[in-house]
């Protein structure tokens, strides 16, 4: 008896399926974090080029103590430090939530309920997607903002985040092909390598966060294009202005 009550699929039908979970998706508390959390990743890597905006325009005038070059390096290395803080506060909220990141791998044929794949060491590599990823995503935004301006930024964000999200949160693979562009996009390889750390899932992470250095390194080559432009912009507006108070 004992034995069909462990397997009653061999007496009624005599042949039956049980289907289990290998990687539940556990605590439920976690599941925010790789979903509807993020999209403030991206909002928050936007809203930091509005923080120091008053102050870089202060170094774009004239009577300036910064070469020009000297203000590029300065505003990528204020940019960067600030995403690398603000993805630790980002992480952070996770442990707040006590997410746990110490449980360790498991094997891949037994349910694990829960496990992370690097076991302590799983929170710095959480960190480091999340600050690899607000580097993506936030020089992206600084690169549009300073070449299109207000108010026309606030067009981009919304674009950004239903671009990302559209093609991050549901496998791509079930979407109509038109959607194939999104295994390009920064949120799709955070939300995979967050799920492999937080859960134990097939791992990618090494085309995650190559994507994501690669948006890193694009992003980084266009940011003196873009400071150019936006000093090409300012001056110019400037430039009428006074010539409209001499008229």
């Amino acid at each position: 008896m004992s034995n069909i009550q462990a397997a009653p699929q061999a007496v009624d039908p005599a042949i039956g399926f049980s289907t289990f979970n290998l990687r539940p998706f556990y605590p439920p508390v976690a599941i925010p974090a790789i979903t509807i959390g993020l999209i403030y990743l991206i909002i928050i890597s936007f809203f930091s080029f509005s923080f120091y905006l008053p102050i870089h325009m202060k170094f774009i005038q004239r009577q300036r103590p910064l070469h020009f070059y000297q203000l590029i390096i300065l505003r990528w290395i204020a940019t960067v430090t600030t995403y690398l803080f603000l993805s630790l506060f980002y992480s952070l909220i996770s442990l707040a939530f006590q997410i746990p990141f110490s449980s360790g791998p498991a094997p891949h044929t037994e349910v694990a309920n829960p496990a992370t794949v690097y076991g302590k060491g799983s929170f710095p590599v959480y960190w480091m997607i999340d600050f690899v990823g607000m580097k993506a995503l936030g020089l992206a935004c600084e690169n549009v903002a300073m070449v299109v301006g207000m108010p026309y930024t606030s067009f981009w964000l919304i674009f950004w985040v239903i671009t990302n999200v559209s093609t991050s949160f549901y496998s791509i693979t079930l979407a109509p092909g038109f959607y194939r562009w999104g295994y390009a996009w920064p949120l799709h390889h955070i939300v995979n390598a967050s799920r492999t750390i937080l859960f134990d899932t097939h791992s990618q992470i090494g085309l995650n966060f190559g994507v994501l250095f690669a948006w890193c390194a694009v992003n980084t080559a266009l940011f003196p294009i873009c400071c150019w432009f936006m000093r090409w912009k300012t001056m110019r507006q400037k430039k009428k202005e006074s010539e409209g108070k001499e008229q």
